[in-house]
């Protein structure tokens, strides 16, 4: 039996040779030390000297980590804002312009909200407030006090949001989790 009448009847087939659809490896040699780039050249400086300005807490790391390791690359030339249509867009990998992104208080790169409480479920994002004690423990526990409140506010106000939706439109997971505070009570 030749290999076309094999896979015709089910026999073993031929794996794909696409990169990075078979299994992964281990790397064959570690670095023997971290990226290092030019940091006397002049695009490095300048992008170095680039301010993050009217980001949130995860685009700050995103693009701090771009610059790190030379992933930035500056705009030329300035680019349409997506809310007002101007062009005064300057900064790499926004969207928004300063004063769109300061009006609606938000992100200027992913548009989060800050007055939106979900924003606080983002794990890169310190919260704000709490006690300032020099006790550790004390200080650590009011910290997980007031994260499970944060969180269970999340939870009430993503329910509320499922319930308001029409049920068609809701997916299976959204159908489930309503059932399941359905039950709960909430």
């Amino acid at each position: 039996m030749g290999k076309k009448e094999e896979r015709r009847a089910g026999g073993p087939k031929k794996g794909s040779m696409r990169k990075g659809g078979g299994k992964s490896k281990k790397p064959v040699h570690q670095n023997k030390f971290g990226f290092r780039h030019n940091l006397n050249s002049k695009l490095t400086k300048r992008i170095t000297g680039l301010p993050n300005v009217g980001l949130c807490g995860r685009c700050t790391a995103v693009l701090e980590w771009r610059k790190k390791y030379r992933r930035y690359k500056p705009r030329k030339n300035p680019s349409k804002c997506v809310s007002c249509g101007a062009k005064k867009v300057r900064a790499a990998y926004h969207t928004l312009c300063p004063a769109c992104a300061s009006a609606g208080n938000c992100c200027a790169k992913c548009h989060f909200s800050k007055d939106d409480p979900s924003y606080q479920r983002r794990p890169d994002i310190e919260s704000e407030g709490g006690p300032a004690d020099d006790d550790e423990d004390e200080g650590a526990a009011a910290a997980v006090s007031g994260t499970a409140a944060v969180v269970l506010q999340i939870q009430a106000a993503e329910i509320e949001r499922l319930r308001a939706m029409p049920p068609h439109r809701l997916k299976e997971r959204d159908r489930r989790k309503l059932a399941r505070a359905a039950d709960k009570g909430l």
